[in-house]
């Protein structure tokens, strides 16, 4: 761990510390061979110390390079991950937005569309469901129950005009027969004309 190798270095320093304080005293002292061999010692302390400390930043060098890749794919996952749920979520959005388009627009537009072509086809048998709304589409829909109500109301009147002139058209036929059975001297279809004509 980080804290040993801090241990370790400070052990070292300790250790070149205590061969240079070595070779002062022995220089002090007069011992100039004593004073050369305690700086061989720092120097072979120091020089075991530097090859210590290039392993020891090789390998934090190497750890942080690890580390680094490490957050680096893990940056790469989440930004992919960032990416697709965003994707996911404006597919969604887009078919939200769809559906109401279609459901609050398209479709009842579709459906007015239907209703009048049926009216020009002079079908008027149909609801239209979208009078009942409290939108734009509401008037929309009761103006076209108006027209439908008039469609329905004009064939109810030619109907009844068309049977009125059924009635008529035999009453018609029929007074003419009698007429005519009594210009050629039947006397009784001409009594029954007669009646039927009182």
């Amino acid at each position: 761990t980080l804290a040993d190798e801090a241990t370790k270095i400070d052990a070292r320093l300790d250790s070149l510390e205590a061969s240079a304080s070595e070779a002062i005293r022995r220089a002090s002292a007069g011992d100039r061979d004593g004073a050369v061999r305690a700086l061989g010692q720092a120097d072979d302390t120091l020089a075991a110390f530097g090859k210590e400390m290039v392993t020891l930043n090789s390998s934090r060098i190497k750890d942080a390079s690890d580390t680094s890749a490490a957050l680096s794919a893990s940056t790469s996952s989440s930004v992919w991950w960032a990416l697709a749920i965003s994707l996911v979520g404006t597919a969604l959005g887009i078919g939200f937005a769809f559906w109401v388009v279609r459901a609050g627009i398209t479709g009842p537009i579709q459906t007015l569309s239907g209703r009048m072509q049926q009216l020009a086809n002079g079908d008027s048998s149909f609801e239209v469901p979208c009078a009942k709304r409290r939108d734009d589409f509401g008037p929309m829909g009761k103006a076209i129950l108006v027209f439908r109500d008039a469609a329905r109301e004009q064939a109810r009147m030619a109907a009844e005009k068309a049977k009125a002139d059924a009635e008529q058209k035999m009453v018609v036929d029929t007074v003419g027969e009698h007429l005519d059975a009594m210009a050629k001297g039947d006397k009784i279809l001409g009594a029954r004309a007669r009646q039927s004509l009182a």
